[in-house]
């Protein structure tokens, strides 16, 4: 072609520059967004690096409390004790309860499931937009069309489409349990906490020139025992008020999976909103 002075060609058998036309990316668009993102990036490191002076005398005294609290261990290695009891109990008691709420949640009563049958799937089962006889509740019934023998003949149309129970059910039961379990959960972390906290304050009062000198398991026992003697009702009652909420936060999610299967979009985006709020509020109790 006479009117094409150069071109960029791949002839087979030679190996080509890796940037034949001088640029890796070809589109200059694509090149001059990419250099503004790099700009926009540097930026940014030099707004971080700008804030990390800035608040230098918090990092230093972040990096002072790691010492104190590396110090702490090394002195007191006994208050490792603490989680790793806490973990031991917590896997049996979640062991416990796992089995005590399967076997709640495999009972599904006889009522729960609709018996009656239906003309299609549609009525059965629901559309995107209208819930099913055998679906506008949670946990959701199946839907299983039935043989010809077993179908309801009465009416101008065979009803062949019926529901099966679900795997399993959320009862009051159900209920009770989940709030123990939550309890339970927020006691035991709230008196490892404090257990530990009590074994620091025992240390940091302690002399300079006595510290890692005492016995570190009498520290220990003696923070434990305050615990259980003082602060036992404390913890109780201020897990029992973040229990209630997360349990309050459970049974908003159990009626937001009932607004779905119902198709209220409406309400299931407000059920969201107070979960949100919820969970903010939880971690302010915390």
């Amino acid at each position: 072609d006479s009117a094409k002075i150069w071109e960029t060609c791949t002839p087979l058998g030679i190996i080509q520059a890796a940037c034949p036309s001088g640029y890796k990316i070809g589109s200059e668009t694509t090149r001059d967004i990419l250099k503004v993102t790099s700009y926009v990036i540097w930026g940014l490191a030099g707004l971080y690096l700008l804030l990390i002076a800035c608040l230098h005398s918090r990092v230093m005294l972040a990096i002072r409390l790691n010492e104190v609290a590396a110090e702490f261990l090394a002195q007191t290695p006994t208050v490792l004790i603490v989680p790793a009891a806490q973990s031991l109990l917590a896997i049996i008691w979640v062991l416990v309860w796992a089995l005590s709420a399967s076997f709640l949640l495999s009972q599904v009563p006889d009522s729960y499931t609709p018996t009656t049958a239906y003309e299609s799937y549609a009525i059965a089962y629901g559309t995107s937009d209208t819930a099913g006889k055998c679906t506008d509740s949670w946990p959701t019934n199946l839907v299983y069309k039935a043989l010809p023998n077993d179908c309801d003949q009465t009416g101008a149309q065979a009803k062949c489409w019926k529901c099966t129970p679900p795997r399993y059910n959320l009862d009051w039961r159900f209920w009770v349990s989940l709030f123990c379990f939550l309890w339970n959960n927020n006691f035991l972390i709230a008196f490892g906490q404090t257990v530990v906290a009590g074994t620091v304050a025992y240390w940091f009062f302690t002399p300079n020139d006595q510290k890692g000198k005492n016995k570190p398991l009498a520290t220990l026992r003696a923070s434990n025992w305050n615990v259980w003697r003082y602060h036992t009702g404390s913890l109780a009652f201020g897990s029992f008020i973040i229990a209630l909420v997360q349990f309050i936060r459970a049974l908003l999610y159990y009626w937001q999976k009932q607004a779905e299967q119902q198709k209220n979009k409406c309400m299931v985006i407000l059920l969201k909103i107070t979960q949100c709020c919820l969970a903010c509020f939880e971690r302010f109790l915390k």
